[in-house]
């Protein structure tokens, strides 16, 4: 079950952080300032928003585990 939902959270991570890369491309010409300073805030919130995916797939994924009788 939690290898379900990580997979499946990572999928949806990889998909938002796919679109956004191409949504973002005009932040280019500012990317030593951007990741200078705040790569600390940057990856804290890229790790709570992979665990809130992977929290969400769980939870969702509860009532449809058939293996339980």
């Amino acid at each position: 079950m939690l290898a379900n939902a990580l997979f499946v959270a990572t999928v949806i991570f990889l998909a938002l952080a796919f679109s956004f890369m191409g949504q973002l491309r005009f932040l280019i010409p500012w990317r030593a300032l951007l990741s200078g300073t705040n790569i600390g805030a940057a990856s804290s919130s890229i790790a709570f928003c992979f665990y809130c995916f992977l929290l969400f797939t769980n939870v969702c994924g509860r009532g449809k585990d058939e293996s339980r009788d």
